[in-house]
């Protein structure tokens, strides 16, 4: 398992708005293979994540795909959409971001 660091924000304009779906993907080499993992940032009633222009900040943990190698420590690749709606579900905004990230390895 893997925690991935993410500070996001949408734009003030979507003041209002709810983040809808928020998809987290890991992929790092792993010989000949790629380790991968997906999680899904959940946003609800306990934790909602709204657009009001402020910067955030979250965590996800995301865990390899059992069908392949694990992560190990050293260089990865994260990649996180983002996906928000208008109150009612009219109008839709989304963003990706791609970044190079290192994964240590704890005992």
């Amino acid at each position: 398992m893997v925690t991935v660091s993410i500070d996001w924000r949408c734009p003030a304009e979507l003041s209002g708005w709810s983040v809808e779906y928020m998809p987290v993907e890991v992929r790092q080499a792993a010989g000949k293979q790629i380790a991968f993992g997906r999680a899904e940032v959940q946003s609800g009633f306990e934790r909602p994540l709204v657009c009001d222009g402020s910067a955030r900040h979250i965590t996800s943990n995301v865990f390899a795909d059992t069908s392949g190698p694990p992560f190990k420590g050293g260089a990865a690749v994260a990649t996180v959409h983002i996906g928000a709606v208008d109150q009612y579900y009219f109008s839709s905004w989304s963003e990706d971001a791609v970044a190079t990230i290192t994964l240590k390895t704890t005992k």
